[in-house]
C-alpha cells in the first residue's frame, strides 16, 4: 500500500517553500533525472528547476493576491517493497503527472522520481494557488 505524508507551507514561510523546492530536485536524490511540472515551464538545465518553480509559483501567488493563505505542500508518495516489483522510474512519473493532472488541475506542481533509496518514491510540490478555473 502505498504511504502518503503530506507537509503544509503556511502563509509567507517562502524560505521553506524554496528549500521544498531545491530538495525535490537534487540531484544526489533524484539520481537519473525523472522530474515533471504542470502548469509551469520546467527549463531543461536542472539547476535552474527549482529557482524557476520557486519564482513561478511566488509570481502566480502575487498576481492573485494569495500571499496571506497557505502557500504550498509537500507531499510525499512512499511504495510498499510489493508494490515497487511492478514500478520503475517512469511509470512512478506518470503517477505524478496522473495526480496532478487529475486532482490539481489549476495549480502548478513540480515533482520527482526520488531513486536514492532501495525503493522509489515520489515527492511532489503543489502550489495551493488555483490558477484559472
Amino acid at each position: 500500500m502505498c504511504r502518503i505524508e503530506m507537509k503544509t507551507i503556511t502563509a509567507r514561510d517562502y524560505r521553506y517553500m524554496r528549500n521544498e523546492c531545491n530538495y525535490i530536485g537534487r540531484n544526489d536524490h533524484c539520481i537519473k533525472g525523472y522530474l515533471g511540472a504542470t502548469n509551469a515551464l520546467l527549463p531543461t538545465d536542472r539547476n535552474k528547476m527549482a529557482s524557476s518553480i520557486y519564482e513561478q509559483m511566488r509570481a502566480a501567488q502575487t498576481y492573485h493576491n494569495q500571499e496571506n493563505s497557505r502557500i504550498g505542500l509537500h507531499l510525499i508518495f512512499e511504495f510498499a517493497p510489493s508494490e515497487c516489483q511492478h514500478l520503475d522510474r517512469k511509470k512512478v512519473l506518470g503517477i505524478g503527472y496522473d495526480i496532478a493532472e487529475k486532482e490539481f488541475p489549476n495549480c502548478i506542481t513540480y515533482f520527482s522520481v526520488h531513486d536514492n533509496k532501495e525503493h522509489l518514491h515520489l515527492h511532489m510540490m503543489l502550489s495551493t494557488v488555483m490558477l484559472h478555473n
